[in-house]
């Protein structure tokens, strides 16, 4: 029986059906005969019908599959080529006809050559032979020629064909047309080398510009050193001199003149400092101070020094600081706080005519390590119109460009104030309506300090120059100045003090007197002929050793990098010209008064104090002996006749005012606060002064305050001198 189940074969063919139906054929067929059908059964003419169609397909398909293959080939975009192992071409497809230009006529049966440039046949030759080697070549790029002529950029792959024996008879090569991408490599190559250019050009002028910013900042710094140098070399005759001649000056019109000469010298040394302070800021080269302070003390400072010029013009300064602020141990830069205040309180006064200045400070926040405090300047003068608030604290401006002329000024204070407490951390800002009156205020986070790193307060506030006689008597001093008048002016106020001074005129002879002769201290200019101060200094500690005095500089070189040049030359300190005796006779005290206690066998906590350390003046609350001692001269016992006369003829005046106020005699009440006001400023009683002031001003004013003023000042008259009468020893 037949077995008539359908082929799974997909051309129908069945070959063991196939060879079966043969041999039956052999069987049944003789010798050939002219035809097949009479001898076969229907059946099996069907059967051998359709397996002929089904080899006849069979027969077809592999010319069905070259087609295929030949329209995938022909469909790509890159040369397909086929090549013997002698280079001869044998298929070429349409995208090799694209690229090079040959059709495939043309290409088939010529040398693979034909497309290559006569210098890169060795580079073919090598490529046949590791083909030839069964190697095959990946991703190579290289140069090729069109019909035409023209060289094309190329990335080619080759490979090896095998035979059906498994050896190599010839190679497939794909090769891609970048030209175009070769052409945009190079463009944005040299468009890089065109940035890269235009980098090194910016970066060279950068640099030059760079190099000529370092130098004008070098110029500036420079020229701001020389002109601070020859500005204060002057001033420092000038307001020197002028000290000098007030100190031995009795006559009143000599005296006022005097005065008015120094005070006009500081206020052109103020303008100098503001420029230098903005220069400073403005080149991030200010460096704030960290020290241990009382604010207590800093506020007292601050209302010495500017209650005068409030005083002149007729204004009351009031300083409000609860007790607990007072006493407040803060760690932070004192000088610059009370600089700002001094600012602020400055610009009050010049823009105030009638009234007073108040100045606050509240305890905004307590952390704990540091404390929050808001400082306000309040005045009663013209205000500011909001249009000119902004530009307030913009350097070189007022509120109103003729204010320069009518009020004078730089226009610096608040610009450098601003910049100082933002550098602290802090926030400044005003308050203002105009014709109302201004709040200038500043909020600091100040470091909370140690009471045991306070400087001692009687230490701080003693009169150097009286203890520099005491204790330093005699002590030699080289003065080492090229200037004549300064060198006047220096010697002068050295020997006021005691002291005995030689004098050099340069460098050098201040390294032969410092060999040849003996001093305790040597007091060195920087800018001198023949040999500077730093070059003598370094001289002089190369050749004495341990046995050279300390060296301080004293010049009119104020640049924070001329302090760093001294103290790199081996100085110990460093003062500013013009000279403030204050602070001369402060730094002498601090360098020779160690030398002297250890000459005389002195422990530092015995002997010579001041008769105001002595019985305990600098401990009662509202006296200032420094200032008080500063305007006699220094001269103690007449200090203590001051305070004796003062304790026994004023206590009662408060109420001799109150009773003159009482009969109706306001100019007479008017003329006793006043007496009490100048006496005490002679006294040194600030606060006392200032309480005094504004009893003598809400006479004239009528104000309504009068008597919680005049209550006051009885208090606070009453409580000072009971304090006087249990320190001043008996008469």
């Amino acid at each position: 029986m037949r077995d008539d189940t359908p082929s799974d074969d997909p051309t129908g063919l069945d070959l063991p059906r196939l060879r079966t139906l043969l041999d039956r054929l052999n069987e049944t067929l003789g010798p050939p005969a002219d035809g097949l059908a009479p001898l076969l059964d229907q059946q099996t003419l069907a059967e051998l019908s359709r397996l002929t169609r089904a080899l006849e397909a069979r027969a077809a398909e592999p010319a069905l599959n070259q087609q295929a293959y030949r329209a995938i080939i022909d469909s790509s975009d890159d040369a397909i080529i086929g090549k013997a192992l002698d280079g001869t071409i044998t298929s070429w497809n349409t995208g090799a006809e694209r690229i090079f230009g040959y059709g495939a006529a043309e290409a088939l049966g010529q040398s693979i050559r034909i497309i290559i440039p006569p210098e890169r046949h060795g580079e073919e030759s090598t490529i046949l032979a590791r083909i030839a080697a069964g190697e095959r070549v990946d991703h190579f790029e290289t140069v090729r020629c069109h019909k035409d002529g023209h060289l094309i950029d190329v990335s080619a792959t080759v490979s090896p064909i095998l035979d059906e024996n498994g050896q190599v008879c010839g190679a497939s090569k794909i090769a891609r047309d970048i030209t175009a991408r070769k052409r945009t490599d190079a463009e944005l190559a040299k468009y890089r080398q065109h940035l890269e250019a235009m980098v090194e050009e910016r970066t060279a002028a950068l640099s030059v510009a760079k190099e000529a910013a370092e130098a004008a900042n070098r110029a500036k710094s420079s020229f701001l050193a020389n002109m601070s140098h020859e500005l204060r070399t002057p001033l420092n005759a000038i307001i020197g001199l002028s000290e000098l001649a007030l100190r031995g000056a009795h006559e009143p019109r000599l005296r006022d003149q005097l005065v008015k000469i120094d005070r006009a010298s500081q206020h052109l040394l103020g303008v100098i400092n503001d420029v230098l302070d903005i220069s400073r800021i403005e080149a991030d080269r200010l460096v704030l101070e960290q020290t241990h302070f009382r604010l207590g003390e800093v506020l007292e400072n601050f209302s010495s020094l500017v209650a005068h010029r409030a005083a002149e013009k007729g204004l009351l300064l009031r300083v409000i600081l609860a007790p607990e602020i007072a006493r407040l141990a803060l760690h932070g830069d004192p000088l610059r706080l009370s600089q700002i205040l001094i600012n602020f309180a400055g610009n009050a006064i010049k823009f105030t005519e009638h009234g007073g200045i108040t100045v606050r400070v509240h305890l905004a926040e307590e952390g704990e390590r540091d404390v929050a405090l808001r400082f306000e300047v309040q005045d009663t003068g013209i205000g500011i119109a909001a249009a000119d608030r902004d530009r307030l604290f913009n350097a070189f401006e007022q509120a109103d460009a003729s204010m320069t002329r009518k009020y004078g000024g730089s226009g610096l204070g608040l610009a450098i104030s601003k910049r100082l407490v933002e550098l602290m951390g802090g926030q400044v800002g005003v308050d203002s309506e105009e014709g109302r009156g201004s709040t200038f205020w500043f909020v600091l986070r100040i470091g909370k300090g140690q009471e045991s790193a306070l400087p001692r307060a009687r230490h701080a506030s003693e009169a150097a120059e009286q203890r520099l006689r005491q204790h330093c008597r005699g002590m030699h001093v080289l003065l080492v100045e090229d200037e004549p008048i300064n060198q006047e002016v220096s010697r002068e106020l050295l020997q006021l003090a005691g002291l005995r001074v030689s004098v050099a005129a340069n460098g050098a002879e201040a390294v032969e007197a410092a060999l040849r002769g003996r001093y305790d201290l040597i007091l060195m200019d920087m800018q001198m002929p023949v040999l500077d101060g730093p070059s003598a200094t370094r001289e002089i500690l190369a050749r004495l050793g341990e046995q050279a005095p300390p060296i301080v500089a004293m010049t009119a070189n104020a640049m924070a990098s001329d302090r760093q040049c001294c103290l790199d030359a081996g100085m110990r300190d460093h003062i500013t010209k013009p000279i403030n005796s204050r602070l001369l006779f402060a730094k002498l005290l601090q360098w020779l008064l160690p030398a002297a206690e250890a000459d005389s066998g002195e422990n530092g906590n015995e002997a010579t104090e001041s008769p105001a350390t002595d019985i305990g003046l600098h401990d009662i609350d509202g006296l200032d002996p420094d200032a008080a001692l500063y305007q006699l001269g220094g001269n103690s016992e007449l200090y203590l006749r001051v305070l004796a006369q003062f304790a026994a003829d004023h206590a009662s005046s408060p109420q001799r005012i109150a009773n003159a106020l009482a009969a109706g005699d306001r100019n007479g009440a008017q003329r006793r606060a006043h007496s009490l006001k100048g006496v005490a400023s002679q006294a040194g009683a600030g606060r006392l002064r200032s309480l005094a002031e504004r009893v003598e001003h809400d006479i004239r004013d009528h104000a309504p305050g009068l008597d919680a003023s005049l209550v006051e000042l009885g208090d606070h008259l009453s409580q000072l001198i009971t304090a006087l009468q249990h320190h001043l020893p008996p008469s």
